[in-house]
């Protein structure tokens, strides 16, 4: 059996020998195939295609043109016909670091109207292109602006030169519709120019208007956005004499140059028919003036070339270029058409100011700039000429195909230098019997090898062989092909002997094994080096040689071959690196908690224990031997000059199994920096964002948790997710474990003077991020919140008010758990009425999270925005949080310039939950995009955010395979896919129908066709809910399944009564069913409807019998003020979540000032809608009253302050000041304008403002009053007809505002702002979650103050009684009493009465109370602690 098995390999091996020695008879009568080119020449660029319109662009020293692919058209009999252009919808690109050796990087889909694979889906055509490179949020991003034929301009973007291509905007950048583009005869030929502070201009027009062939007035100009993808401003019009097409854009010695073709009718003019000419100017948007010609029509070089004229200037390493087109091409294969090719010549341009001499069109072209270096890999696109062959897509990578006998390539000046001996090349048949021949010199010249390509069974292979002769010097190289295969690349090698290294990167110590391999058969042995020692010789295969006992350090190994001629071949030197094993620093692991150094990362080097983009250290502050970039700040060391995907690992001990909060210490100069944080190669944090300090030496702070860690030794990634932020450390400290605090001051019992004012301190053990409260606790064990909000350490100026002489106590600091969310149940079921929340909370999203239910809901332009709320029991509901404090910082959100963002802001929202994370999406119509948000906190953690293209009312869907898309859309539906984290779109990812005129089951007219779409998946269906607004009926909700995505979607009607609709169906935990869905309802708004759902067949079934019940049972009952609004006394140093400003807040102009607050003008405005810092709550119904007070001592002339009822159409009751007199007024502003219906003289510094709201029965009617002593109110001016208005898109609201007609520095004190069905019933929300007691401070005694510090005779006369009382207190000694109030430890006002001297306490009540007495002034003239 061995001798049978050696015998047929023998056989076989002689075979090859023989075969290989054969090839030579593959090309036997083979002719090369006519090429369209001449060797001497470099014009046309490329020929195994047309390409016209082109258009350069350098990037990284190397020139990409793109050009509009001219394709092949035919008539019905199949012959070639003329160049419609109505057929192009792909741009073709090449490259070249050379100039003469071109690699084609394929035909682009761009225009996908008539081509399903095409970027822009609304585009027919894709014509006469230009591109840009820019740095976007520290990443390489490339814009690529087309001609849709002549009726507008697209962008589509990519991460490369040559795609993938994304279309950013769905629509033209410019369009008809663009200021002054209507009348522009032809909308295309772009040209795009960034200026050198990195601000782009588009160049574009075209035409000759009936009439105005001198001045045609079809050239625009228009400024970019800074994403590229967007306008600023109107389009400003050129005047390029005898303008036809083209543009060209460039800045030479500081003067912009535009450039253009004339049109057919300059005969008799300076300039001649279809040239290329140019005008300069100062300034990029104009005004230009003309200059001269400097190309000629290309037919004046080539005859039968007398076509269109199109060009790009531009310059590379040192030299400027001109691009043209022009038809030898065709003429050269014997053709006509129309059909263009690209070509290049010099261009003489004076670079000291900016003129530019007239270029010459030939076929020689330029001069090679650099040599080919044939030992780095080439791909076999890349070419000077060719003859026969194709290039196609294979993959994601181009390969040349459609190769036929004697087809070929040929390359130019290509350096061999001292010698290549052997050819590699990756090749792909499924039949073999094909070979390449190598020629030098020429097509026909000296053969220097041959490679057969065997068959690989259609896969790409790497096929290797020594050449016959070796080559040496430069020279133009040509392979030639003998029948068809495919060819992907190739590499020449200096000798057909190649040392191999069983690892490259070891850790000490460390063995490894070398072998040397060749397909020499006259080998007589090879040696092996390490450095220049010998350290093994071989004479037969497998050369091998064993290393062993390797300590850390850099290692080269190279192999000499002999052959049994006294030939030496050296291979060449493999490098080895052995390192040190991967370790903490130093030997000492870092712990968690605890504060976290980034510069103490592992032991272990480049690849192990990080990765670096550059080998140096380039801060060289710490570790400088090593690639990590390491700055200092102040005393420590910070991690700088970081790029995308950098990372550093830190062998870590755990303490304790936890969650963990941390606190990073960061700076960045730019927009969008961001990290992430692993452990174990596991995602803990999400991404991480660095906020723009504006400068890296500038340092914030910034907050998240982590996913749950172990308790153990584990390794800790740092990954830089996006380039350019400095990170100094990062504090970790345990979410669940409990934390030491201790007051620091005062530290032993002590006695303080009753009004008088000390220092309360205090400290913990960790840095912890949470909200603390700080209280007094009196002898009784009555408590008293003295201060909502203080940091984990800190100190407390307190002052113990009057009335606690005699008092003991201490202070403790206590932390609030489970947020607002009302928990409590009694066991009963509870009617609850619809709708179930009577205020404006449209656009509604929920989920479940195990028991607790999350909603989502619009606030347009107010900020923060997208409030969330939670409820435990679908009745009572609180808002938590916000997706947002600020959603864009322009003008726009900012009230700023005249713009605003009313009735845009963030629209309709989707939240989900998924792996421990909160996700929101939200569409701006301020910004055009979409903004996501991610926490894995929902109530007080950290938002990560981030934008993708623009999706109206979209829905989030995280899939079984955790594949993750966005359905959105009007009309058609349609869904994309997003990236992993849901933060970006996935790469190579377009949009598609989902589905299509979805509203087709509800009618044929309507007034809103079909949106918010919000998908949901149960039981293996996709569900998508949609609102439809057919015709004659009322809004409707829509639902359609499939168990596929890519499947065939049913739908039904499945609720049409009284308008509910827009929202999605969610479950129990006890595995009932319900749906939220909203209703408009008139000037309160959008008000949400609760539906029971049942399930039947698999199809939801909403409502009873199809309607919307009017009340359902549940756990518990709605709340007054449906929980989403409250009273605020303004006393705890934080707004309640309640409250939103209309737009941004000007921060620098309003802050709590004495337990009130405080509203200062910081410019001047000429009405309510345009004024900054106005602070809304909701109305709700279906009645209301808003009331305040507010001081008027620091207003200015020209002010006016008050309270609002906030929509477009608003009014106000409040207090203006004319020429020194102050007067309150009522403003009407119902009609579209305001308008002052009365006004009353004011001569005390407080007023009180009061609206009440009426919304039953949609009566939406809004009366205002005002009062001089807060008991008395009295009606001013008329009523308001409340109307919902779509500019503003809310409902009505209570705003407090003010603002200065006349100059800034102005303010109003508002003292409270109260809120409830009627002026007797504040609302007050209370707060409902679990207090722990952190700490404790000594005992305090409260001593009185003297006589002399007090109006002791006042006090002594004053009595309450009884004390302790069960009903009622009198009081007794005052003569002038104005009013007594009853406040609780909270400081909420429960009970108060007016003019009498006594005051009824509520049955309810219990415990400790203060007792407020007013004058007839409203100053208090004491206050008395009773107990009921």
């Amino acid at each position: 059996m061995k001798r049978l098995f050696f015998s047929h390999l023998l056989l076989l091996l002689c075979s090859a020998q023989a075969f290989s020695a054969d090839l030579s008879s593959y090309f036997s009568g083979v002719t090369p195939t006519k090429g369209y080119k001449a060797q001497t020449d470099h014009n046309p660029m490329m020929t195994q295609r047309f390409g016209a319109d082109p258009y350069a662009m350098v990037y990284n020293d190397e020139v990409f043109v793109y050009m509009t692919n001219d394709v092949y058209e035919y008539d019905s009999n199949g012959k070639l016909t003329t160049n419609s252009y109505g057929k192009i919808n792909k741009i073709n690109c090449i490259s070249s670091k050379d100039l003469v050796n071109w690699t084609d990087h394929g035909s682009m889909n761009i225009a996908g109207r008539n081509n399903s694979a095409g970027a822009a889906k609304w585009a027919t055509c894709s014509w006469a292109p230009s591109a840009m490179h820019a740095k976007v949020n520290g990443k390489d991003k490339f814009f690529l602006y087309f001609a849709n034929n002549g009726s507008g301009i697209g962008v589509v973007t990519s991460d490369t030169p040559y795609g993938p291509w994304t279309d950013p905007i769905g629509k033209e950048l410019i369009s008809r519709n663009t200021p002054n583009c209507g009348n522009v005869t032809w909308l295309f030929d772009p040209a795009v120019l960034m200026d050198d502070d990195g601000t782009a201009y588009l160049y574009f027009g075209g035409g000759v208007p009936e009439g105005k062939a001198a001045d045609p007035g079809t050239a625009r100009v228009v400024k970019l956005g800074s994403d590229y993808t967007s306008v600023v401003g109107t389009p400003k019009t050129l005047n390029p004499p005898y303008l036809f097409e083209d543009a060209g854009a460039n800045k030479i010695a500081g003067k912009y140059i535009y450039s253009y073709c004339s049109n057919w009718n300059c005969t008799g003019n300076p300039m001649s028919n279809a040239q290329i000419c140019y005008m300069t100017s100062d300034s990029p948007l104009g005004d230009y003036k003309y200059s001269g010609m400097v190309f000629k029509n290309p037919g004046t070089f080539f005859n039968g070339s007398s076509g269109n004229n199109h060009h790009a200037i531009f310059e590379f390493k040192g030299e400027w270029y001109i691009t043209y087109h022009a038809m030898v091409l065709q003429s050269s294969m014997g053709i006509s058409g129309g059909y263009r090719s690209s070509h290049i010549d010099y261009i003489p341009v004076n670079t000291s100011n900016g003129t530019i001499a007239q270029a010459t069109g030939t076929t020689a072209g330029v001069k090679q700039v650099v040599y080919l270096n044939p030992f780095e890999r080439t791909e076999a696109e890349t070419m000077a000429w060719m003859g026969g062959i194709n290039t196609k897509y294979g993959g994601s990578n181009m390969i040349v195909n459609d190769i036929h006998k004697g087809d070929w390539i040929g390359l130019s000046g290509v350096d061999f230098g001292t010698g290549a001996s052997a050819f590699s090349a990756k090749v792909s048949s499924s039949a073999g019997g094909v070979a390449i021949k190598i020629c030098k010199d020429k097509v026909d010249g000296e053969v220097i090898g041959y490679l057969e390509v065997p068959d690989t069974g259609g896969e790409l292979k790497e096929v290797s062989a020594r050449l016959d002769k070796e080559i040496s010097g430069v020279h133009d190289l040509f392979f030639v092909f003998s029948g068809s295969f495919e060819f992907d690349s190739w590499v020449f090698k200096t000798a057909d002997v190649t040392l191999e290294v069983s690892e490259t990167d070891l850790e000490a110590p460390a063995s490894l094994s070398l072998e040397a391999k060749s397909t020499e058969a006259n080998i007589a042995r090879i040696d092996f080096y390490q450095g220049d020692v010998k350290i093994g010789s071989s004479s037969k295969a497998p050369y091998i040689c064993d290393v062993k006992d390797l300590e850390a350090g850099q290692y080269s190994f190279y192999a000499i071959m002999l052959d049994n001629n006294g030939k030496e071949y050296k291979t060449p030197a493999m490098d080895v690196k052995v390192r040190v094993p991967q370790g903490p620093y130093e030997g000492v692991a870092q712990t968690l908690p605890g504060t976290f150094e980034v510069e103490r990362y592992d032991v272990g080097g480049e690849g192990y224990a990080y990765s670096d983009e550059e080998a140096e250290n380039q801060g060289m502050a710490f570790r400088p031997d090593e690639g990590v970039d390491i700055d200092v700040n102040g005393d420590g060391h910070v991690l700088g000059w970081t790029m995308a995907g950098e990372w550093l690992e830190y062998t870590v001990e755990v303490l304790n199994t936890d969650q963990y909060n941390f606190t990073a210490t960061v700076a960045s100069g730019l927009d969008g920096s961001s990290f992430r944080l692993y452990c174990d190669d596991k995602d803990i944090t999400g991404e991480v964002v660095v906020p723009n300090t504006e400068d890296w030496g500038i340092y914030t702070t910034i907050t998240g948790t982590t996913s749950t860690l172990t308790a153990g030794k584990h390794v800790l990634k740092l990954l830089i997710e996006n380039s350019y932020c400095n990170i100094d450390k990062i504090v970790f400290t345990s979410k669940t474990k409990k934390v030491d605090f201790e007051f620091t001051s005062p530290l032993a019992s002590s006695e303080v003077i009753a009004g008088e004012k000390f220092n309360v301190s205090w400290k913990s053990s960790e840095v912890v991020d949470g909200q603390f409260n700080l209280n007094w606790v009196g002898s009784d064990g009555e408590k008293l919140v003295l201060k909502e909000g203080v940091a984990s350490s800190g100190s407390y100026e307190a002052t113990v008010p009057d009335y606690f002489a005699g008092e003991s106590g201490y202070y403790t600091l206590t932390q609030i758990s489970g947020g607002l969310i009302p928990s409590d149940f009694d066991g009963q079921t509870h009617t609850v009425n619809n709708p179930l929340i009577w205020a404006d909370v449209p656009d509604v999203s929920v989920i479940r999270v195990d028991d607790t239910y999350y909603m989502v809901s619009t606030t347009m332009h107010m900020s923060p925005g997208v409030p969330i709320m939670a409820s435990k029991d679908l009745a009572r509901w609180r808002i938590i949080n916000y997706a947002y404090q600020t959603l864009d910082n322009g003008d726009a959100c900012s009230l700023n310039g005249g713009k605003s963002a009313y009735g845009k802001g963030s629209w309709a929202s989707s939240i989900k939950y998924h792996k421990g994370a909160w996700y929101v999406l939200t569409p701006s119509y301020t910004t055009g995009k979409t903004h996501i948000y991610k926490t894995t906190d929902i109530e007080s953690g950290k938002w990560q955010t981030a934008t993708l293209p623009f999706y109206h009312d979209p829905s989030l869907l995280f899939d079984d395979d955790d594949r993750v898309y966005v359905v959105y859309g009007g009309g058609n539906i349609n869904i994309i896919e997003l990236s992993s984290d849901a933060m970006s779109v996935k790469s190579g990812a377009t949009s598609r129908v989902l589905l299509k005129s979805p509203a087709a089951i509800a009618g044929s007219n309507f007034y809103v066709e079909c949106e918010g779409a919000q998908i949901m998946k149960k039981d293996g269906y996709y569900y998508v809910f949609l609102i439809s607004w057919p015709a004659g009926k009322c809004r409707s909700v829509l639902c359609y399944r499939s168990k596929s995505l890519d499947g065939t979607f049913e739908g039904k009607v499945v609720l049409q009564d009284n308008g509910v609709a827009q929202g999605r169906v969610f479950d129990t935990p006890d595995g009932d069913w319900y749906g939220m869905f909203f209703r408009d309802n008139g000037s309160v708004g959008r008000i949400p409807y609760l539906v029971p759902v049942t399930w039947s067949d698999d199809w939801p079934v909403l409502g009873n019998n199809g309607k919307v019940p009017s009340s359902l049972q549940l756990a518990a009952s709605q709340e007054k003020g449906y929980g989403i609004v409250t009273s605020d006394e303004f006393e705890s140093g934080k707004l309640p979540l309640e409250w939103q400003w209309n737009h941004n807040p000007a921060n620098d102009y309003w802050a709590f000032e004495d337990g009130a607050l405080r509203l200062t003008n910081g410019r001047v405005d000429a009405d309510l809608e345009n004024t900054q810092n106005t602070l809304t709550q909701r109305s709700f119904g279906p009645t209301c009253s808003g009331w305040t007070k507010m001081s008027t001592k620091g207003m200015k002339d020209g002010d006016c302050a008050g309270l609002c009822a906030l929509q477009d159409l608003y009014g106000y009751v409040g207090v203006k000041m004319n020429n020194g007199s102050k007067s309150i007024v009522m403003v009407n502003a119902g009609s579209g304008s305001p308008e002052e219906v009365e006004a009353v003289p004011l001569s005390q510094d407080n007023v009180w403002f009061r609206i009440d709201m009426n919304f039953n029965n949609q009566t939406d009617k809004a009366t205002f009053y005002y009062s001089l002593d807060g008991a008395t109110w009295k009606a001013i001016g008329n009523t308001l007809s409340m109307k919902y208005e779509l500019t503003h898109f809310v409902g009505y609201r209570y705003g407090l505002f003010n603002f200065g007609t006349k100059s800034a520095g102005g303010y109003v004190d508002f003292d409270f702002f109260k809120i409830g069905e009627d002026v007797e019933s504040p609302i007050f929300l209370s707060k409902t979650g679990e207090e722990s007691i952190l700490a404790e401070s000594v005992t305090i005694t409260i001593a009185q103050k003297s006589a002399t510090a007090i109006e002791e005779n006042r006090v002594a006369v004053c009595a309450v009684s009884p004390n302790p009382a069960t009903e009622f207190v009198k009081v007794t000694g005052v003569d002038n009493l104005k009013k007594i109030e009853l406040i609780d430890v909270n400081g909420t006002v429960v009970a108060s009465s007016s003019g009498i001297d006594e005051l009824d306490i509520p049955s309810y009540l219990s415990g400790k109370f203060l007792v407020r007495i007013y004058d007839e002034n409203m100053n208090v003239i004491v206050q008395k602690i009773i107990v009921k």
